[in-house]
């Protein structure tokens, strides 16, 4: 008796960690490309932790300038000129000593689908507040509907 209440235990426990991975999915992919070497990709995921309508977005860059700080942007608006920061609380983040980088957030549906672009920017005095003087260096097109 005890083996086969081991046994369901388990076996529900199986089936509870396995399908909850299963409802994680990969919704799109952005390539982003820009000069020289650097490149990155963005990657945004639904999952079962989260609302229907709430993305998880991982943004994995490389080769881009070392130790330097980077922000992530939402651009090409359906319907009117501007750009968005992407993200909850900070947009920014800051690359190795290898020019790599990693940053990671959430966002809505709702603010998805207005747009079109999603940039990084590099900010030459390493001052995020300083939107300014902060160039493109990678940049890839998506769409949400």
């Amino acid at each position: 008796m005890l083996k086969k209440t081991v046994a369901a235990i388990a076996f529900v426990l199986t089936i509870l960690t396995f399908g909850a991975a299963a409802n994680d999915s990969e919704v799109a992919v952005i390539h982003l490309r820009g000069a020289a070497a650097a490149s990155g990709e963005a990657v945004f995921r639904t999952s079962s932790e989260f609302s229907p309508f709430q993305y998880s977005l991982g943004v994995t860059v490389y080769g881009l300038k070392p130790n330097s700080i980077y922000s992530v942007w939402l651009s090409g608006h359906h319907g009117k000129e501007g750009r968005e920061a992407l993200g909850i609380g900070s947009n920014h983040f800051k690359t190795d000593g290898a020019g790599n980088g990693r940053y990671v957030t959430y966002a809505s549906h709702l603010t998805l689908r207005e747009w079109r672009v999603l940039e990084i920017d590099y900010h030459p005095d390493n001052d995020p507040k300083n939107t300014k003087d902060m160039v493109i260096v990678l940049k890839g097109n998506f769409r949400f509907y």
